[in-house]
């Protein structure tokens, strides 16, 4: 198990996600080796951290790549995030159809 010293809540959710997107171009196989390896890159280089200008410096595997080329010209910029639908809750439950980030009907703002 790889663990780095410098961590921390949403490296790779908040911080990294976009990025990781477009270069994984989705395939999770490809997601989880690029990790593993910036993880190693990290540890070896005493960074102890994973951020976008050591991911850059990190090779991801030939298909992901290809990949990459073919659909970068019609995404968006690497940095931004792809949009996320809301959560839903099951029909059938208290509340049908309620947003689970809001905890309200359909993501709108709740009064409380």
């Amino acid at each position: 198990m790889l663990v780095l010293a410098d961590k921390y809540p949403g490296m790779l959710a908040r911080d990294l996600s976009g990025y990781l997107y477009a270069r994984s171009t989705g395939h999770f196989a490809s997601l989880m080796a690029l990790i593993n390896r910036g993880c190693l890159r990290a540890i070896r280089s005493g960074h102890e951290r994973l951020d976008e200008d050591l991911m850059n410096r990190v090779k991801n595997d030939a298909a992901a790549e290809k990949s990459r080329k073919e659909f970068e010209p019609r995404s968006r910029p690497a940095c931004s995030a792809p949009a996320r639908p809301p959560i839903l809750k099951a029909a059938g439950s208290r509340h049908d159809a309620v947003d689970r980030r809001t905890d309200s009907p359909l993501g709108f703002p709740s009064s409380g």
